[in-house]
């Protein structure tokens, strides 16, 4: 299924896919090399970013994303730890081990749980119907977590932040004393509880966020 996905995926802001080679007790990927590490170690070493950093990587990972949601295919699995950093300090997109293709360009597409609990949205823990837009939810996650080193119900166990999120809105999160009243607007519209009430990722491009931290 990963093979199938990165394929037909060539673009700036994800991991490009070289080949594969199989053998009778192993198939390798080969992919590009990232040496940099992801964003998720840089911020284990380094600490939380500041917004103007947090804006300038979120438009990258936002072009990610609408390159993929252009082809129909839901990543499923954004976070800091599956977004990976090149030489240049620009982002990627890797792990496409949860990814789905989509048979048309309908929001409701698979039903099958998949992604890492703290960043699923609720409709995916729900096991409803979802599609590229429960990627908008776990963006609004990664903001999160590039702000505060944390995604929302960090403070709950697994089990129990997953019942949160599948029951409890709007989620519990809190963003830096300094945070500015565009990044607030954007995690808002990130997270709204209807998966057909959020943005899509270009119309996320022209955010103030986006904007004022390009400048």
């Amino acid at each position: 299924m990963e093979i199938s996905v990165l394929q037909g995926i060539h673009n700036d802001y994800i991991v490009e896919y070289y080949g594969m080679q199989s053998e009778p007790e192993c198939l390798s990927i080969f992919i590009e090399f990232i040496p940099m590490g992801s964003l998720r170690d840089h911020i284990i070493r380094y600490g939380m970013l500041t917004e103007k950093v947090t804006g300038r990587y979120t438009s990258q990972v936002l072009k990610g994303l609408a390159y993929l949601h252009s082809k129909m295919i839901v990543h499923r699995d954004i976070k800091c730890a599956n977004i990976l950093r090149d030489h240049r300090g620009n982002l990627k997109l890797g792990d496409f081990g949860a990814a789905k293709l989509l048979q048309s360009q309908s929001m409701a597409e698979t039903s099958k749980i998949a992604g890492t609990p703290y960043f699923m949205a609720p409709e995916v823990i729900r096991g409803e119907a979802c599609g590229c837009r429960s990627d908008i939810w776990s963006l609004g996650c990664t903001v999160v977590e590039m702000l505060t080193k944390h995604p929302p119900w960090y403070r709950y166990a697994s089990i129990a932040a997953i019942y949160k999120i599948g029951n409890v809105w709007p989620p519990e999160y809190e963003l830096p004393n300094s945070a500015s009243d565009s990044v607030k607007d954007f995690v808002r519209l990130c997270f709204a509880a209807s998966a057909s009430d959020r943005p899509r990722a270009e119309q996320l491009l022209v955010h103030a966020f986006i904007s004022q931290n390009l400048s």
